[in-house]
């Protein structure tokens, strides 16, 4: 039997939930915590569903203590996780955390069973992982790494003295905002300006936000902690799809990654220090990644901007066609019988298109008409003025923009 608690969270999803419950069952912990979210407003179907998850835990068959912790309403994807754990250390000094959508392969509780008693009194070690999303085995001889980026929540594991930092609206934020922080972590503009609008969107917020990882993050960034990563990849993540909250996207590349089989003995590195090659190939992964949904979204933007140029134009050509060379008065966009050029301003289209950096461009485009005696040489002319302004929205980051290390 293992040893070490286990905290499992769930939802309303039974299927998800009672294959976590079967993994956890092949390791059979003495202690189990179980933390689940209420119904949300407005979606009867909650109901059922939540009672169905929570049916799952009634049928645990070996000798465990379990601990529920229901919420009768609904707290989010923020609030729910961030008080449940915190609930769970008011009770024990270390746990393993699964959520319901991680199926983890049953070495990957003993691997963290011993990370956690290994490292248990040396706190540059926050966080212990159970994903390596590279696909690849980690190029190292050792049995794990040390990384400054503390990667899977949704298996992991961590200590009492490491939670007691978490701070789910980022009151610390202020204070390192403006300094070199985010710059000597993530060493990529991109990611720094992502961060930095994550952040001040949950400080905005006062941590009224639907996710809790964020903060985490930014807690082990604070304190200067690490995090163990597999040399392998230890759980699948299997809750992509249309009943994700955050993870839609059934073609992501951390889809349904294989849990491996952690070998032992474990082979352990003998310094505790952040591998900085690995370290700097995620982050450049990472950046790439934004930048290539930036250009695919300049993309998008310039073929809408086209369109409504040559919707436009076409308007001015058959309205020009229409009035006389020598009515002044009679046309709508005023005639010029004379020679010289005639520009009237039309009133302005407003274009508002959403960034996946978070931000909005608003394109304010004003069309004039020119007229010539030569009707044959009819053309329009357009200003485009770009103007950027930043958005804080209180539900964070959009599903397109989260990113798992």
């Amino acid at each position: 039997m293992l040893n070490t608690p286990v905290a499992l969270i769930i939802f309303r999803r039974a299927d998800l939930t009672r294959l976590a419950l079967q993994a956890i069952a092949r390791v059979k912990p003495r202690k189990l915590f179980v933390i689940a979210d209420g119904p949300r407003p407005g979606r009867p179907d909650d109901i059922a569903a939540c009672a169905a998850a929570r049916a799952i835990i009634d049928c645990i068959d070996w000798d465990c203590e379990v601990y529920k912790n229901y919420s009768d309403v609904n707290l989010g994807c923020g609030q729910r996780p961030a008080t449940g754990i915190t609930w769970v250390f008011e009770q024990v000094e270390q746990a393993i955390i699964l959520e319901d959508d991680c199926v983890p392969n049953p070495s990957f509780f003993n691997f963290c069973e011993e990370m956690l008693e290994r490292y248990r009194d040396d706190e540059r070690v926050m966080n212990v992982g159970g994903c390596n999303y590279q696909k690849e085995t980690l190029p190292t001889s050792y049995s794990y790494m040390f990384s400054r980026l503390p990667g899977c929540v949704g298996s992991w594991a961590t200590w009492r003295r490491a939670w007691r930092f978490f701070d789910q609206g980022l009151a610390q934020w202020p204070m390192l905002r403006d300094g070199p922080f985010l710059k000597q972590i993530l060493e990529h503009e991109v990611l720094e300006k992502y961060y930095e609008r994550v952040f001040d969107t949950v400080f905005a917020a006062e941590g009224n936000v639907d996710y809790w990882d964020y903060q985490w993050a930014f807690t082990c960034w604070a304190n200067r902690g690490l995090a163990i990563v597999p040399r392998l990849n230890l759980a699948s993540n299997i809750g992509w799809g249309s009943e994700a909250t955050h993870s839609p996207n059934p073609d992501h590349p951390s889809l349904n990654l294989p849990a491996l089989e952690m070998p032992f003995p474990l082979y352990h590195p003998p310094m505790v220090l952040d591998d900085m090659v690995m370290d700097r190939k995620w982050l450049l992964t990472d950046s790439l990644r934004f930048q290539k949904k930036r250009i695919r979204f300049h993309r998008r933007l310039g073929r809408k901007l086209m369109r409504m140029i040559k919707s436009a134009g076409r308007f001015l050509i058959f309205n020009r066609r229409a009035c006389p060379a020598s009515s002044t008065k009679s046309c709508p966009l005023g005639g010029n019988p004379a020679n010289e050029p005639d520009t009237t301003l039309l009133p302005p289209v407003s274009l508002v298109a959403a960034d996946p950096d978070g931000r909005s461009e608003s394109s304010e485009h004003q069309f004039f008409s020119c007229h010539r005696k030569d009707r044959a040489k009819n053309d329009a002319s357009m200003t485009v003025k770009i103007k950027w302004t930043p958005i804080l929205s209180a539900s964070g980051p959009t599903p397109a923009e989260r990113t798992t290390w």
